[in-house]
């Protein structure tokens, strides 16, 4: 059950009960065009032709009129996409593509807030389509199915935060770009509207949106992945100082240009493809569009065959729906030339009738998709309710939602209600799988989870998880929730930061869960010790590293998860924890022990010679210098490489 303070705060901004909370129609400015210019192509061919100084003023005004709105506005228009701040804001056309996202009424749902459902046997396919680990928690991240994750004709963007915040953008701008369905479809025009569908959204990606984006210059997927936040002090189009701005402008500027090229490029294919009747690929270094549009078709015709489902796509629900591949062309068309040009008007009474209607029609795709359950008693409730939001009243798909979640098969209603947004009333969960979410704690950390469930203070922090979204692993994420005040309400904080065991704890089965690298030399090259080495090099295993605490944390988890007792004893530990063999392997030590251990790699001969010597000192408690080295050994920690003659 979502906390109610969650849903105090949030629900009277979002669906269904409140609309966004910026004052009127918030106006993003875009490129400016010259008047003479009646067509998309047209302006897009006198943009690419600009010289780069003419190009980089052009944008430098674009920057400058972004920068002078009211920044308290656009958080406005964050907490009513229910994104981060940062995200919506990384790149000018960052922004705007959040903001187009925002004027169909698309929103970001929490990926581990919703509940992730498989689909109805009929539904699947080709082979690929299976995917067994969908809606399990690994190393604490919830795995979603391929094509189980994304759908062209779903109603919102989803934030996966282990995804990085390059997707918020990409897929609001899915959804306003939208799809394309007619029942009687073939798959080669199928192919080609998928195809059209994804156009854009990946033009944006390496082109538009890299344009003064963070303080990068280009994208480089490993550096992506190791830093999947965006931030505002990264922000460089943001900056006070004018110059900084302009280098980091002047830096980026030619991915404009880039993106038009490669624009121009897969819609011409696209054209040729429908025209002449034969595949048409385009080279790119990162992409092969044909082969994605390939395989999104191959997991995604049977189930849009379904009778259900084309029953659903037929009713238009949806706003951005085409019938055919030649109409969704000129969608995409007309879609960049908004995305780059003129102004974006967010009007908040048509956003919200809009969102409502999206949300409508989340619960039914959702719905039509776990199950063998048909909306067609509903159907003309449904499409007046549609309607109406298209129309800019959304009274009607609120009062259907209730109407909609009553004649949900009983045993799936909660599960199909979990959108991962909170929305109050919406089935026994308000819309928000806490449950699952807990689940992925204490799969990954299952001690610190069972401590904090017995201190009473697991609902605040995972209440703080779901009301700030952020990007990294869920464990992550949760250290630093343990490291600041949690707050649980108006003046006070939660008692988490205080807690030095729910720290340590998190600190120990982290260094578990994250135990995955392998050092070959250690576990393939490595002598076995049965006598004390003289000669060659001693080595520490790359694989492992040393924890202190100040208490026994492998004791306190395993009596936590195994039903033990603890005596409470504060007893500083050592720990060093690595993979080895495939497994994990955590050795409590002595502190003597840990901090020889750091010192190497050395010369056998000298390390031993230490070693032996805290021995003497009754250092390394009941085992002697023989008796830890081969367990060090034997645990791969440590690897003895002799000398050779």
């Amino acid at each position: 059950m979502v906390s109610k303070r969650l849903l105090e705060r949030l629900v009277t901004e979002l669906l269904p009960l409140g609309k966004p909370q910026w004052t009127g129609t918030l106006r993003i400015p875009g490129l400016k065009a010259p008047d003479g210019l009646t067509t998309p192509r047209e302006r897009r061919q006198w943009l690419h032709q600009r010289t780069d100084a003419e190009l980089g003023q052009l944008l430098s005004e674009l920057m400058e009129r972004l920068r002078g709105m009211d920044r308290g506005e656009l958080t406005h228009l964050a907490t009513w996409l229910r994104a981060p701040f940062a995200e919506v804001m990384a790149s000018p056309f960052g922004l705007r593509a959040c903001a187009f996202g925002a004027q169909v009424g698309a929103m970001v749902v929490q990926h581990e807030l919703r509940t992730l459902l498989p689909w109805a046997p009929d539904l699947v396919g080709d082979d690929a389509t299976l995917d067994e680990d969908h809606g399990h928690w690994t190393r604490g991240s919830l795995h979603a199915g391929r094509y189980q994750s994304f759908q062209l004709d779903g109603a919102f963007a989803t934030f996966v935060p282990d995804h990085s915040a390059r997707w918020t953008p990409h897929e609001l701008l899915h959804r306003a770009v939208g799809y394309a369905w007619r029942a009687d479809m073939s798959r080669w025009e199928a192919y080609q509207c998928a195809r059209l569908a994804e156009l854009l959204p990946v033009v944006h990606w390496y082109g538009p949106d890299l344009v003064s984006r963070l303080d990068e210059t280009q994208f480089d997927r490993d550096e992506d992945a190791r830093m999947p936040r965006a931030s505002l002090e990264r922000t460089r189009w943001l900056d006070k100082d004018a110059t900084v701005a302009q280098a980091h402008l002047a830096a980026t500027l030619t991915h404009l240009r880039t993106g038009i090229t490669r624009f121009e490029e897969e819609l011409a294919a696209c054209t040729a493809e429908r025209t002449g009747g034969l595949p048409v690929g385009v080279t790119h270094g990162l992409l092969d569009s044909r082969a994605d549009a390939t395989a999104y078709i191959t997991g995604h015709h049977g189930r849009l065959r379904a009778e259900r489902i084309a029953e659903l796509l037929d009713t238009g629900g949806l706003t951005t729906a085409y019938p055919t591949a030649a109409a969704l062309s000129d969608a995409v068309e007309r879609t960049f030339d908004t995305l780059l040009f003129g102004e974006i008007a967010l009007d908040p009474t048509p956003i919200c009738a809009a969102a409502h209607g999206r949300l409508l029609w989340e619960v039914t795709h959702r719905a039509v998709h776990c199950s063998t359950w048909s909306p067609s008693a509903l159907l003309p409730d449904l499409q007046t309710a549609w309607q109406a939001a298209a129309s800019g009243d959304p009274t009607p798909a609120a009062d259907t939602l209730s109407q909609l979640v009553d004649n949900l098969p009983a045993h799936l209603r909660d599960d199909i209600a979990c959108v991962g947004i909170p929305v109050s009333g919406l089935g026994a969960d308000d819309g928000m799988d806490m449950a699952q979410l807990e689940a992925g704690l204490e799969s990954a950390v299952p001690g610190t989870y069972a401590w904090l469930n017995e201190e009473g203070t697991l609902p605040d922090l995972v209440g703080a998880l779901a009301e700030h979204p952020s990007r990294g692993p869920l464990v992550q994420r949760l250290a630093e929730l343990l490291g600041d005040p949690v707050q649980k309400g108006p003046g006070q904080k939660g008692p988490v930061q205080s807690d030095p065991i729910a720290r340590g704890l998190l600190a120990f089965e982290t260094r578990v869960l994250g135990a995955t690298r392998r050092d070959d030399t250690a576990e393939r090259l490595a002598q076995d010790i049965t006598a004390l080495p003289t000669d060659g090099n001693l080595l520490p295993s790359a694989a492992f590293s040393s924890l202190q605490l100040n208490f026994d944390a492998g004791e306190l988890a395993f009596s936590l998860t195994n039903g033990g007792g603890w005596d409470g004893a504060m007893r500083p530990s050592q720990w060093l924890i690595g993979e080895t063999g495939g497994g994990v392997a955590a050795i409590a030590c002595p502190p003597a022990l840990a901090q020889w251990w750091r010192t190497l790699p050395a010369a056998a001969d000298e390390a031993v010679q230490s070693l032996v010597g805290l021995a003497d000192d009754d250092q390394l408690g009941d085992l002697d210098a023989l008796e830890w080295l081969s367990e060090l050994s034997a645990a791969n920690a440590v690897a003895w490489l002799p000398a050779v003659s």
